[in-house]
């Protein structure tokens, strides 16, 4: 299975006509709930949600929301993208998922 987690509706359209069978959430709370359950083949993590740019890593809505859950509940997931375009929050994500012990990397939207 595949979840895409993106509040913006170009890229959102643009990834789900090339991957019809992923799963889609907007918002860092909806992505965690889908975490919660299942096995996920690979997971494409944006930072910046809620229509945000370059958002406050510490806020509840961005990316980095579904991260420390991640860091602290360990869901089973094979694989992260993080395809934020966020210069900051981007590697980031990546240091920590890498940390927890998951294969995770940066591909900014457009590049996969």
């Amino acid at each position: 299975m595949i979840l895409f987690l993106d509040d913006n509706y170009r890229r959102t359209r643009e990834f789900l006509s090339n991957y019809p069978k992923a799963y889609h959430t907007a918002t860092a709370q909806g992505c965690i709930k889908k975490l919660e359950h299942g096995v996920w083949e690979i997971v494409f993590l944006d930072h910046d949600l809620e229509g945000e740019r370059m958002q406050d890593p510490d806020s509840p809505l961005s990316g980095m929301e579904v991260v420390r859950w991640i860091e602290a509940n360990k869901p089973r997931v094979k694989m992260f993208i993080i395809h934020s375009q966020n210069p900051c929050g981007s590697p980031e994500m990546v240091e920590r998922l890498r940390a927890a012990g998951y294969p995770a990397w940066a591909v900014p939207f457009g590049e996969f």
